[in-house]
């Protein structure tokens, strides 16, 4: 049967921790920068923020699933 790896508990806060370092970074260029450019890089970085996200939430639904059909597979055999 084929093993799962499982990823390491801190995969999340590391992307999140990256995510806030780069918005932060975004915030100073913006009180340096022209503020319509500024709104759109701050925007630019707030939505990679949400995608991100979303991509880790699929991640983890996708290990449950295949964890819960592992345990199916293993319950009816």
């Amino acid at each position: 049967m084929a093993e799962l790896r499982m990823p390491s508990p801190n995969v999340r806060d590391n992307l999140i921790t990256a995510l806030l370092q780069e918005i932060e970074g975004a915030r100073v260029k913006a009180l340096m920068a022209d503020p319509p450019q500024a709104n759109e890089a701050i925007q630019a970085t707030m939505l990679k923020a949400r995608i991100m996200d979303y991509e880790v939430t699929a991640r983890k639904q996708d290990r449950a699933i295949k964890r819960a059909s592992l345990e199916i597979l293993g319950l009816n055999l």
